[in-house]
């Protein structure tokens, strides 16, 4: 019985060990309106010293036309809006990159820090695309891209 209280208690402390130092998402809030989808979501919990992305992305439909805004706490980010592919996503959505248009934030945001991404994207566009991907990606070196946290969205939530 004690070792089996001991390889609990290891198990759980080893959990939380591993878990920490990933960016926490929230929650996306989606919402319809006058043939757009507007989606918000919140990021926190960056690591200091790490580099970045983050973006909405979909599987072969070009997302330029999506309207987005990134704030740092209560301050409209000047960081450039970019489009870029999202590899290593075979485990989390079941294809082996995506199309973004977001943010490669490098180590410009760190602890303490809260994020919001703020999109409009028609919605003709987004049925076009049928599944769209929220996430936010780190850099683990020789830019290789994994995702710490992301959604995806298909017609459903629209």
């Amino acid at each position: 019985m004690k070792n089996l209280v001991a390889a609990c208690l290891i198990w759980s402390l080893a959990s939380v060990a591993l878990g920490q130092g990933r960016v926490a998402m929230s929650s996306p809030i989606i919402r319809s309106k006058e043939k757009s989808l507007f989606l918000v979501v919140s990021f926190s919990d960056f690591q200091p010293g790490s580099s970045y992305q983050l973006g909405i992305g979909s599987n072969g439909v070009d997302l330029t036309s999506a309207k987005i805004e990134l704030t740092l706490g209560s301050q409209l980010s000047s960081s450039p809006l970019v489009s870029f592919e999202q590899g290593n996503t075979q485990g989390w959505w079941g294809t082996n990159s995506i199309q973004v248009r977001g943010y490669q934030l490098g180590t410009s945001v760190g602890p303490g820090q809260k994020i919001t991404m703020s999109v409009q994207i028609p919605i003709e566009l987004a049925d076009q695309a049928k599944k769209l991907y929220l996430f936010v990606s780190r850099d683990y070196g020789e830019n290789l891209w994994y995702l710490e946290d992301g959604i995806e969205l298909t017609d459903q939530y629209w």
